[in-house]
């Protein structure tokens, strides 16, 4: 199954869209990132499948290819961790898909499921266009400064998830 979480990097000072695809299949487990990531981004892999487990969510045994879009520009940095981890839920059906549209999401996620925030939020959201961004509490009244009363704030994956849930 397939799901698309719109996010956002920094490059210098400049947010830059980036379209976090998740496909989840059977086969062999791994766990891939393309899309010319940093190590940054490449190490979200281990946090992501941290955060889910102790968010006591499901981690099924299956392959997971997450693609960076577009490919050819270089990803950084952690703040696409949340985008990561609420792409490879809706691919494997733990968050409905439809729940994503008009939704970016950014921030980084502990070992423990918490949301921690990222530096350069504000270029982010912009960079995200006409949605509403999801972000660590730490970063409400930047991604405010942006998005106005819009933006929607959350301390654990757990609860963005929770709250995805909800709204279905």
């Amino acid at each position: 199954m397939l799901a698309a979480v719109r996010s956002a990097t920094v490059f210098g000072v400049e947010g830059r869209p980036v379209t976090v695809e998740v496909h989840v299949s059977t086969g062999l487990p791994a766990f891939q990132i393309v899309g010319l990531p940093d190590e940054a981004c490449r190490e979200s892999r281990d946090r992501v499948r941290a955060a889910v487990l102790s968010s006591e969510l499901q981690w099924p045994s299956c392959r997971v290819t997450v693609n960076l879009a577009p490919s050819s520009q270089l990803k950084g940095g952690s703040g696409l961790d949340l985008a990561i981890a609420v792409g490879f839920l809706a691919a494997n059906g733990q968050v409905p898909v439809g729940q994503l549209e008009g939704l970016g999401f950014v921030g980084e996620l502990g070992l423990d499921g918490s949301m921690r925030q990222v530096s350069g939020v504000a270029p982010m959201v912009a960079a995200m266009g006409e949605v509403r961004p999801v972000v660590p509490l730490g970063n409400f009244r930047e991604a405010q400064g942006v998005a106005g009363d819009g933006v929607r704030v959350a301390r654990t994956l757990r609860e963005v998830v929770d709250a995805l849930n909800a709204e279905a």
